[in-house]
């Protein structure tokens, strides 16, 4: 009997354990949930001033994100000279997306910072654009070879694209060097060479470019003559051609970076001589929106003695390129800096 006792005692003191731990649980379990409902219904910290100031900046820009910053985006773009490196992902960059904003936006009080929201949309941009335009070039070639004076006959196909690569040829001119003139290896001097007119000004070139400009509509900046994007443009046509080089489509290397900047550097050094007179014009075939109303006036040019005495022996002889020779119609000559 005492032994039953004894184990009855034990039991009970056990229970009575149980109890108290499974108490003390659930207190602590009530506790916990009562300071979770207290932490949620608890009102979130008052911004400072400054986190309230950069907010307010940040929805200022980002209301005329699209509006005004994207078309001053492109259109800072067309200027830049290096149209490869422009806002790129490097914090060299910072500084030009600050400056499209400010003149998109202004007072906006924004702060670029490296890779943050509008520096990341602006690289995005930018890298998205360059492709269309090499696929904008390449479906406007695409398309005139598709033209019934074209379609299945890749000789006339083959003929045309090597006269278009010349640097005389249709596909910078829109009144180009009659073909006959240069497959002869006429000298451009001669009397019966035909010069070419409209320097990046034939129908390739229009298209293209007034592809570009319509994204620019509603810009709120003027940076300049589309210097960029005009060698940009050149090196994405002469790529479209060259894929037609044989006579049919080739599918040409991807445009970026790596396989063109050569050419588009290239391209830049001629660009850049472009005066006033031939920008206003060209501006206004390609419909920019920034062109100023009224074309610069011509500047004239005058050496220390007097522009006729320096040019005694030279005053009859036509400003012309050197004389193309059969070389400027040899593909692997033409584009050897491509390769």
């Amino acid at each position: 009997m005492a032994g039953k006792r004894g184990q009855t005692t034990k039991e009970n003191a056990r229970k009575r354990s149980d109890r108290s731990t499974r108490t003390k649980a659930e207190s602590q379990q009530t506790t916990e949930h009562a300071t979770l409902i207290v932490k949620s219904e608890s009102k979130p910290a008052a911004p400072t001033t400054e986190t309230r100031t950069q907010r307010e900046a940040y929805e200022r820009v980002d209301a005329e994100w699209k509006v005004k910053c994207i078309p001053t985006l492109y259109t800072f773009f067309g200027a830049a000279i290096d149209v490869w490196g422009t806002c790129c992902i490097s914090a060299a960059s910072i500084a030009q997306v600050q400056e499209i904003i400010d003149v998109a936006v202004p007072n906006s009080g924004y702060r670029v910072r490296h890779r943050d929201t509008f520096f990341k949309k602006s690289h995005a941009r930018l890298n998205e654009k360059r492709t269309h335009i090499g696929k904008q070039a390449l479906g406007i070639v695409d398309k005139f070879y598709s033209s019934a004076e074209f379609l299945g006959k890749p000789d006339a196909i083959r003929s045309h694209a090597l006269w278009a690569l010349h640097k005389h040829g249709p596909m910078l001119y829109r009144k180009p060097t009659p073909v006959h003139c240069i497959e002869s290896s006429m000298r451009s001097r001669a009397a019966d060479y035909v010069q070419p007119e409209g320097h990046f000004l034939s129908s390739f070139f229009i298209d293209l470019m007034q592809y570009f400009f319509r994204f620019t509509r509603g810009t709120r900046g003027e940076f300049g003559p589309p210097k960029g994007v005009l060698c940009l443009a050149t090196t994405a046509l002469e790529r479209a051609f060259r894929s037609w080089l044989t006579g049919t489509k080739v599918t040409p290397p991807e445009f970026t970076q790596d396989m063109y900047k050569t050419a588009t550097d290239d391209y830049k050094v001629s660009i850049l001589e472009l005066t006033d007179q031939q920008w206003y014009t060209i501006r206004q075939e390609y419909g920019d929106p920034r062109l100023p109303a009224v074309p610069a006036p011509l500047k004239p040019k005058f050496t220390r003695r007097g522009a006729l005495e320096t040019s005694r022996r030279r005053l009859f002889l036509p400003s012309s390129s050197p004389a193309p020779g059969p070389e400027d119609l040899d593909p692997e000559v033409l584009f050897a800096h491509l390769q």
